[in-house]
């Protein structure tokens, strides 16, 4: 069996719509009004239409959580990160998630935690949807390998490092470093 997409219930679909598209730089692919699908397989539903679907009564969904979260990661972690801090504006926003969203200048950019490395050397950051639905963004470990690379690092080094099986590192540094051939696909 696949995963196919995963879909979160939303309260506001406009609000979602506008944060997910703005902040996330989501791109809509198909919107059914209640539903709406991004071209990354992430789908919005309404929290009025969703007990039609389910049967779940409305009064029984519940937002934040936090025993989940949607994780997106990109090779360029320190241009989102920095776009996610002007879409919160000036001071960046509460790291509570039942705080008030309108209170975010901008777009309602609420911190989970802001950057943080892990032992493996991902950096990642979280923050919270309008709902409180957790979101990780991290840098790819493909960029986390070439980066260990051109520090200086065997394979084997970044291997252990990064705890990711020395066959996938060895494929890093020959996507980044071996010659290009025309025709080859790289």
């Amino acid at each position: 069996m696949k995963l196919s997409a995963v879909l979160l219930v939303v309260s506001d679909m406009e609000r979602s719509r506008r944060f997910y598209e703005n902040v996330l730089l989501q791109k809509v692919i198909m919107d059914f009004g209640d539903n709406i699908v991004f071209e990354s397989g992430l789908s919005l539903q309404t929290k009025s239409s969703w007990p039609s679907l389910t049967g779940i009564p409305e009064d029984d969904i519940r937002f934040c959580g936090k025993d989940a979260e949607i994780y997106f990661e990109d090779d360029d972690f320190d241009l989102i990160a920095e776009h996610l801090k002007a879409a919160a504006g000036p001071g960046g926003c509460s790291t509570d998630p039942d705080s008030d969203p309108g209170s975010c200048p901008s777009y309602p950019v609420r911190y989970v935690h802001d950057i943080k490395e892990h032992p493996w050397g991902q950096r990642v950051i979280r923050i919270y949807d309008p709902d409180g639905h957790i979101i990780e963004i991290g840098e790819s470990m493909e960029s986390v390998i070439m980066k260990f690379l051109a520090s200086g690092m065997t394979i084997e080094e970044a291997a252990e490092k990064s705890q990711y099986p020395e066959e996938f590192v060895k494929e890093c540094f020959i996507k980044q470093f071996a010659p290009k051939r025309p025709g080859d696909g790289r």
